[in-house]
């Protein structure tokens, strides 16, 4: 006897500007809606990943996001999500300090208040010498916004 199947998700590398009608994030949306029961997540990355305190609002991704997330669903069925990527090594010079990630965690709810539901945590690594690092980088996560948050990890 074989389990009910799960519904369709899809997670996205929305690394892509929101500026102008040919934007993918208008084809994103548009797949959507025409597609409403299938949970979307789309990675957002509007500044290369590392957000330092500097860094000003992406107002075309923002406005992108937001109507990607306001795409109508069934009632029952789960919304569109956002996340935002966040780099957790840097190149050939290793992994960025845990003060840097959260950092950039925190420029990432600066900037884009109520429109992430998470974060997209790249670079991680399969070594057991590093699980203390991302132990305190999730923790912090979840330390925030009622833990709420999404954490997804990608170890590529």
């Amino acid at each position: 006897m074989r389990p009910t199947p799960k519904d369709l998700q899809v997670l996205v590398p929305a690394y892509f500007s929101g500026t102008g009608t040919s934007s993918p994030w208008n084809t994103l949306t548009a797949g959507a809606t025409s597609y409403p029961k299938v949970q979307i997540t789309a990675i957002t990355n509007p500044h290369g990943g590392i957000l330092t305190p500097n860094t000003e609002v992406n107002a075309d991704v923002l406005t992108a996001m937001t109507a990607f997330r306001a795409v109508t669903k069934p009632a029952g069925d789960p919304s569109n999500r956002v996340v935002g990527y966040v780099a957790t090594a840097s190149g050939s010079s290793g992994a960025l300090s845990v003060t840097d990630v959260k950092a950039t965690i925190d420029n990432y709810i600066r900037l884009y208040p109520g429109v992430l539901d998470g974060f997209f945590l790249d670079g991680m690594s399969a070594d057991s010498n590093r699980l203390a690092y991302f132990q305190d980088i999730y923790t912090y996560i979840k330390s925030l916004n009622d833990g709420k948050y999404s954490v997804i990890g990608n170890p590529g």
